[in-house]
């Protein structure tokens, strides 16, 4: 089965999908990991095949995060991070995620997406 994971966010969140691809991996699957530019290198070092999404760097991430830290109420600084970065970020790789979807069986991932295939 091929798979197509897509994580954008934290360090933390990207561990947590670069772990699973990598089981994913070692059962047999081919895993495509979606993701930020600066996490390219750790997806590949775990043997996984890595595509882009987005075009934020890692500084532009750290600034939107930061951002939030006067926010008190965590629903408020889940919209706004959604806002200042993952939307961003979404809009300019849908096109990448879309290709890389229709050549995979399966779809995971940390964000509520849903990617449509022309079968």
């Amino acid at each position: 089965m091929r798979i197509f994971i897509v994580t954008l966010g934290s360090r933390g969140d990207f561990e947590l999908f670069r772990s699973l691809g990598g089981e994913l991996k070692r059962c047999g699957h081919d895993v495509v990991l979606g993701s930020s530019a600066f996490y390219a290198e750790q997806a590949r070092a775990a043997g996984l095949e890595w595509v882009q999404v987005g075009s934020g760097t890692h500084e532009d991430m750290l600034a939107a995060l930061r951002s939030l830290a006067t926010l008190p109420d965590r629903a408020q600084r889940t919209r706004q991070f959604a806002s200042l970065w993952l939307r961003t970020q979404l809009a300019g790789g849908q096109a990448q995620m879309t290709a890389t979807a229709q050549r995979c069986d399966y779809f995971v991932s940390n964000l509520k997406l849903a990617i449509a295939r022309g079968n």
